[in-house]
């Protein structure tokens, strides 16, 4: 299928964006939604700390791997620039976007998982304070990870 000659491309590093601030704004939802909803009459089952240990640490576990697992996917795939052996600081951002898209999705989802726990952990114990603390950490994963082109070459290195 050819496309016409007025359609214009699409700007992987645009889609990088929009991805990230889908994600990113995903966090303010889960607080919000947390916000509006009563909460449940707290349940003082014997379990209910150990379940707040357990989803703590899966969300700290997310945080972790939103750094290491990018880092091994890139190590597998190989970072190797198709630019004619042009460092990665002079190489065009078009030659390594297409590699990093999937890597920063991952990133960011792992990151959104970190929101995801602290809102399960509001709704379980009734206390919004967990989603706004968990938000809060993601939020600055995400704010570490713009994918500007200064981040994204920095990624590569």
């Amino acid at each position: 299928m050819q496309q016409s000659a007025g359609a214009q491309q699409q700007n992987p590093h645009m889609v990088m964006k929009i991805l990230w601030a889908a994600l990113a704004a995903t966090q303010f939802l889960l607080i919000f939604v947390c916000l509006n909803t009563p909460t449940p009459v707290k349940d003082p089952a014997a379990n209910a700390e150990m379940m707040k240990y357990m989803l703590t640490a899966f969300a700290f576990g997310s945080l972790v791997m939103s750094y290491i697992l990018p880092k091994m996917i890139l190590k597998s795939i190989g970072t190797k620039l198709e630019s004619g052996g042009q460092p990665i600081d002079s190489a065009p951002l078009e030659k390594f976007i297409q590699k990093m898209l999937p890597v920063m999705i991952v990133r960011w989802a792992l990151l959104d998982s970190v929101t995801v726990t602290g809102f399960v952990l509001s709704f379980t114990s009734g206390d919004h304070a967990y989603v706004m603390a968990f938000a809060a950490v993601a939020l600055v994963g995400f704010a570490l990870t713009f994918p500007s082109e200064r981040h994204l070459r920095g990624v590569l290195r």
